[in-house]
């Protein structure tokens, strides 16, 4: 399985938030706790 591209995430969660926005049903989620902040960091474009 592929990297996320901050290299960041964990893979599965990754690979489950991608497949959710692919089926086009990521807007009947939320991710929540400590995964958040993976999701907090790519949308700021904050990369280490």
């Amino acid at each position: 399985m592929a990297r996320s591209t901050s290299a960041r995430g964990p893979d599965i969660l990754v690979a489950i938030l991608h497949a959710t926005t692919r089926l086009n049903i990521a807007e009947h989620f939320i991710v929540i706790g400590t995964h958040s902040l993976y999701a907090y960091e790519a949308a700021a474009g904050v990369l280490r």
